[in-house]
C-alpha cells in the first residue's frame, strides 16, 4: 500500500458522487554533483509549505529530500504525443520510467536563446556533456480537489497530496537535436552490476580526483587563453607544466568562453609547452581570446601515482604476476 496523507485518502474515496480529481506530475532529479532540479507537468508552480504531506526520505534512507517550500516549476516534459511510459515487471527485472523533456530553444516573453538551463549551461548541452548521470529521480503525482485559479498563493498552489509513483536513477539519455528522452531504471537495475566491483590489474583502478583517488582537481587545473593558431581540434596557449603528473596528456580541457563554453575534450598530446592536440574536435572553432581551463592528466601507473606524491591511494596490483600457459607433452 502506498502511503499518502490523510486528507489526500479522504479525496481519493469520495464518495460524493464524481470524484473532483485533478492531477499533476512531478519530477524531482538529485543530481551526482549535489544539485536538485524540480519540474512539474502543471501550468504553474506547484509548492510544498510544509514537508509533512511530502514524506519523501533522500536517497541515503535518512533525513527529508523534500523540504519545507521546496516548489517545482512548470517545464516542457510529456508534451502532446510523447506521454510518459511506465514499465513494471515481475520479478527482479527491473522497472522503469521514460519520460521526453522538450526545453525551450527561445524564452516567448524575454527572446532569450536557451533560457532552460542546468546550472548556467544550455539544458542539452548540459545532458549530452553527462549533468544526468546516475540522477536519483523521483516521479510523483500532486492532486487537487478543485482547479488552482490565479491570483496562486506566494510561492505556488499548493494540492492536497502526494503519491510517489516511480523512483531509480536516471540509466540512460537519448538526445535529438530538440529533446532529450530519458530512461529512469528503479533501483533493482543495481542487482544487474558484474561483480566482483574490482578486478585485480596492474593499472589503478580509481577514476582520477575521485573520493578514492583523494585528489582535488583544483589543484592541478591551470587556465589560460586560447592564442593564433587554434581550432576546434587543437589549442595553443602558454602553459607551463601541471604539478604532479607533470604533463595535461589524459587531461580534461573545458573551455570557460566562448562558442565551445562548457564543452570539454580529452587531450591526446601536448607538447610540453604550448599546443594540445584533442581526442575529438570542439563542434566549433575556438577563437583568439577563448578562456579554457586544463586539468593534469593521469595513465594510471604506479609511477605517476608516485609523481603525485599519492602513492597510498594507488589502486593498482602492479606485482601480480603476468598469466602463464603450461604446455604438456
Amino acid at each position: 500500500m502506498i502511503p499518502c496523507s490523510s486528507a489526500l485518502e479522504a479525496l481519493l474515496n469520495w464518495t460524493g458522487g464524481q470524484t473532483p480529481l485533478i492531477q499533476f506530475d512531478l519530477y524531482t532529479f538529485s543530481l551526482s554533483g549535489g544539485q536538485q532540479l524540480t519540474y512539474t507537468t502543471a501550468p504553474f508552480v506547484i509548492e510544498a509549505p510544509t514537508s509533512t504531506i511530502w514524506d519523501m526520505p533522500s536517497w541515503t534512507g535518512s533525513g527529508s529530500l523534500w523540504h519545507s517550500g521546496i516548489a517545482w516549476t512548470p517545464f516542457p516534459l510529456d508534451d502532446e504525443g510523447a506521454k510518459a511510459l511506465g514499465h513494471w515487471k515481475a520479478g527482479l527485472d527491473s522497472d522503469s520510467w521514460q519520460i521526453k523533456i522538450s526545453p525551450r530553444a527561445i524564452d516567448a516573453v524575454t527572446g532569450a536563446t536557451f533560457p532552460d538551463t542546468i546550472g548556467s549551461v544550455p539544458w542539452l548541452q548540459a545532458a549530452r556533456l553527462g549533468y544526468l548521470d546516475y540522477a536519483d529521480v523521483i516521479v510523483s503525482r500532486a492532486y487537487f480537489s478543485t482547479m488552482p485559479i490565479y491570483p496562486l498563493p506566494n510561492g505556488g498552489a499548493v494540492p492536497v497530496g502526494t503519491i510517489c509513483i516511480f523512483r531509480g536513477q536516471v540509466g540512460q539519455v537519448d538526445l535529438t537535436r530538440t529533446a532529450a528522452f530519458l530512461t529512469i531504471n528503479d533501483y533493482k537495475s543495481i542487482l544487474s552490476q558484474q561483480m566482483p566491483r574490482n578486478l585485480y590489474q596492474g593499472s589503478c583502478r580509481h577514476k582520477l580526483y575521485d573520493a578514492r583517488c583523494t585528489l582535488s582537481a583544483a589543484s592541478y587545473t591551470a587556465t589560460g587563453t586560447a592564442l593564433s593558431g587554434s581550432s576546434a581540434n587543437e589549442l595553443v596557449a602558454t602553459l607551463s607544466a601541471p604539478a604532479g603528473s607533470g604533463t595535461f596528456l589524459l587531461g580534461i580541457l573545458t573551455m570557460t568562453s566562448g562558442a565551445n563554453s562548457g564543452f570539454s575534450r580529452m587531450v591526446t598530446a601536448w607538447d610540453g609547452a604550448s599546443t594540445a592536440a584533442l581526442r575529438n574536435p570542439f563542434p566549433f572553432p575556438i577563437a583568439v581570446g577563448d578562456t579554457f581551463s586544463l586539468t593534469a592528466g593521469c595513465d594510471k601507473s604506479m609511477a605517476t601515482c608516485t609523481a603525485f606524491a599519492n602513492l597510498v591511494n594507488f589502486g593498482g596490483n602492479p606485482y601480480i604476476p603476468v598469466p602463464e600457459v603450461t604446455l604438456g607433452a
